[in-house]
């Protein structure tokens, strides 16, 4: 083994790491949106946001956007709207609810939308949910 390579037990240790630092930050967000649903408004709070997250990921994220540029222009007016609608809308209205019910509401109706999408996608393209599919929904409500 190289000294650029981990260990395997200390690569596996990472992974379980930053898993649980995804659902610190996750869970974190629900609460602070909690916590200022009276200081500030919903869609100021998704914008401010994410314009923090902008400027943390953009310097790590312009190479790839240089490579894209081609098609992203091609396709910029999907990219648009699943960005507004996908992660601008998402997070206004979330915020919007956390002026209402409490952050631990919140994030178990957060938990049920695999389950919903299934269900959407079911009713609305006749499309069957897979064992693959199932158990991917069952682990995300398990996580």
């Amino acid at each position: 083994m190289s000294a650029t390579q981990p260990a395997p037990q200390s690569g596996r240790l990472l992974a379980f790491a930053m898993l649980a630092l995804v659902m610190l930050l996750w869970s974190g967000n629900m609460i602070v949106g909690r916590a200022v649903r009276d200081d500030i408004p919903p869609f100021t709070l998704a914008l401010v946001r994410w314009i923090g997250a902008l400027c943390i990921i953009l310097p790590f994220a312009l190479r790839h956007l240089a490579a894209d540029a081609g098609e992203l222009r091609r396709h910029w007016r999907p990219v648009l709207a699943l960005g507004l609608i996908g992660v601008a809308g998402f997070n206004a209205f979330i915020y919007s609810g956390l002026r209402e019910t409490t952050a631990s509401n919140a994030l178990l109706l957060q938990a049920a939308i695999p389950a919903l999408v299934l269900l959407a996608d079911r009713l609305f393209f006749a499309t069957g949910a897979g064992a693959g599919r199932i158990a991917g929904v069952t682990l995300s409500t398990l996580g």
